[in-house]
């Protein structure tokens, strides 16, 4: 898949992905936000756009 400088959105895994994935809200304690940015990290992590 050739991605272009301004498309390269299109190839992101994220493109339909809930964002509360990545940008949740100040609830919860340390250690859920802990595991939320620990599956953000995975989630991000097998994205070929990086």
């Amino acid at each position: 898949m050739a991605i272009h400088a301004g498309d390269w959105w299109l190839g992101t895994r994220c493109r339909f992905t809930d964002i509360d994935l990545f940008f949740d809200s100040e609830r919860g304690s340390h250690g859920d936000k802990m595991r939320r940015e620990r599956a953000a990290r995975t989630f991000c992590s097998r994205c070929h756009v990086q």
